[in-house]
């Protein structure tokens, strides 16, 4: 009986083993705060993902005539204007009478966490002037810019630079994608006319913008530099996992974010390409049932590196603060 009992023991041992090393996901439907598991595929409707949902600010949001144009000051930093007669219906039909105008201006580094947005292009890093989110909408159904018209932005900057650049973002992205590509989104480089020019005039500086297409727009320039690059890994405390978390990189000299992507095997956050010698601050958000995590360690870049990451419970007011002063 006692051989019985222990081969029973081992066949249980067997299985707990292979279930851990399995690529099957079986949702957990006890206490968040004891779920280790891990996703191979972690589905768009995860609390990594759906975490930012209640970060994002507030977007600036008015209407005006179609047929008049409009100009728009946004904040201390934005001015925007549209043309007479600048929006159509999908199919090209013109529209009349009132426009809704929906706009998000992400100046700060907080902004690119909260909206989930790094400086990279397919896994390459850039510096950001800022990002725009705009979309137009009549009664509630997507207008767009007539062809040939464009939406003027004035962004003031206190430095402006020569080599900046525009991007559009991109969504559900194909593989294969190069190594350390958000599969989820990633910018690229604008294909249209669209222009940004920089400007020096007096005191007033920055860049203005003349944009054929809208959506998520990024004024951004590349981070070139002759400075060995590296990997870099974290790991967090085990209840922490690529279904509840995500972690950021956060350049300290640079508007430079940087999201680490998560790796199945190794239960590891890993970013490539990121320059030794660098001073960076590991951000991780993480959401486990309704209770908010924050994690914050500042480190040096150097060759292979690995750090731990211990995220402390913070209520969604507090995370926010701590955003907003990046």
């Amino acid at each position: 009986m006692k051989y019985f009992f222990l081969l029973v023991f081992v066949c249980l041992i067997a299985f707990g083993c292979s279930k851990e090393n399995s690529d099957l996901f079986i949702p957990y439907n006890g206490d968040p705060a004891n779920d280790t598991s891990w996703a191979l595929h972690v589905p768009g409707d995860a609390a990594a993902y759906t975490l930012f949902a209640k970060l994002s600010n507030n977007a600036f949001i008015d209407s005006f005539e179609n047929n008049t144009g409009a100009a728009f000051h946004v904040n201390d930093n934005l001015d925007i204007q549209l043309d007479s007669n600048s929006c159509v219906y999908n199919n090209g039909a013109a529209v009349s009478g009132k426009v809704s105008l929906e706009l998000r201006h992400l100046s700060r580094k907080g902004d690119f966490i909260r909206f989930a947005k790094p400086t990279t292009s397919y896994g390459k890093l850039f510096e950001s002037a800022g990002m725009l989110y705009i979309k137009l909408l009549k009664q509630d159904q997507e207008v767009f810019l007539k062809q040939g018209q464009r939406f003027y932005v004035n962004m003031k900057d206190a430095s402006p630079v020569n080599t900046i650049r525009l991007f559009h973002g991109v969504e559900a992205l194909q593989a294969p994608l190069p190594t350390g590509t958000n599969p989820m989104f990633t910018w690229a480089t604008q294909a249209d006319s669209s222009s940004v020019v920089p400007y020096i005039n007096g005191n007033a500086k920055g860049y203005n913008l003349s944009l054929h297409s809208l959506n998520w727009i990024n004024c951004q320039s590349y981070l070139d530099s002759n400075v060995a690059k590296t990997n870099i890994a974290c790991t967090l405390p085990v209840s922490f996992t690529n279904r509840n978390t995500t972690v950021f990189a956060v350049f300290k000299q640079r508007k430079t974010v940087v999201q680490l992507n998560p790796d199945y095997s190794s239960r590891t956050f890993f970013a490539p390409n990121l320059p030794v010698g660098t001073n960076v601050m590991l951000v991780s958000l993480s959401l486990v049932g309704n209770q908010y995590y924050l994690g914050i360690k500042d480190v040096t870049v150097s060759a292979g590196m690995f750090s731990i990451v211990t995220p402390t419970a913070r209520t969604l007011t507090e995370v926010n603060t701590f955003l907003n002063g990046l």
